[in-house]
């Protein structure tokens, strides 16, 4: 399901139910005007969940591919307050923000990205065909190679053994990460060693308390109460430490402590 359907069914939503229509009919309805197959099919599982008695947000959360936790907080906050239609209207405002911040995101990395793997091609290319012909000729007429040049055949020489092995490498790191990511303890330990890389450390901690003050924003306009938005804020964190602290502040918070 794209971004864009998504947006558009919400928006729908929140329309239809700031109108007065009930819930099972806004999905009914919402369900036949989407184009995308799987949208339509989830949200008419959703209405006959909540005809059965389901809350909505419990009904939502059993498809997390399209629904994610944000969402479904959300969701979840505007139907505990009994402000639903406006719990839609701030998720369709929310989804219309984080895809002008995506699309930013992608035109300032777009020409880095080219132009780094224009740069890899063209050294590889270098490594590979160019530099192997060109020192041959130099060993053909006696000449001594310095000792970069050696250097720099036994690279070209030993290219594709390094890209293997550098795949390789971080297949391993990435299965490694998700097995250790499993451990509670473990997981807050290497999340909290993510913010102290430099410079991408700081973008990361700064990409979470982005997105811990705009949900807190969200859950408060939808009508929850500070302690409950903190805690359905928490929920939609990725990174780990920076959860625990979160939890530890709502902690501090419930037991009297300013905010």
């Amino acid at each position: 399901t794209s971004h864009k359907n998504l947006l558009f069914a919400t928006r729908q939503i929140a329309t239809l139910l700031d109108s007065g229509v009930t819930l099972d009919e806004t999905l009914q309805s919402i369900s036949k005007e989407v184009d995308d197959k799987n949208l339509s099919s989830t949200l008419h599982s959703v209405r006959e969940e909540v005809l059965q008695g389901k809350r909505i947000d419990a009904a939502m959360s059993a498809y997390p591919t399209i629904f994610n936790q944000t969402f479904c907080s959300l969701v979840a906050a505007g139907d505990t307050s009994g402000n639903l239609s406006s719990a839609f209207n701030n998720l369709a405002d929310y989804l219309e923000e984080s895809a002008q911040i995506r699309q930013q995101v992608l035109s300032a990395m777009t020409y880095p990205a080219i132009l780094l793997i224009f740069s890899i091609g063209v050294v590889v290319g270098l490594l590979t065909f160019v530099m192997p012909q060109i020192v041959d000729q130099f060993i053909r007429a006696g000449a001594e190679l310095p000792f970069l040049t050696q250097s720099l055949m036994t690279l070209s020489d030993s290219l594709p053994l390094i890209l293997i092995l550098l795949m390789t490498g971080l297949i391993a790191l990435a299965m490694l990460y998700r097995k250790l990511n499993k451990n509670e303890i473990t997981a807050i330990r290497i999340h909290k060693q993510f913010l102290n890389i430099p410079i991408l450390g700081n973008f990361f901690l700064n990409a979470e308390v982005e997105r811990f003050s705009s949900i807190m924003h969200l859950m408060m306009r939808s009508g929850l109460n500070l302690d409950l938005a903190m805690q359905q804020a928490q929920a939609v964190i990725s990174n780990k430490y920076v959860a625990q602290a979160i939890q530890k502040a709502h902690v501090d918070l419930v037991e009297g402590k300013d905010f």
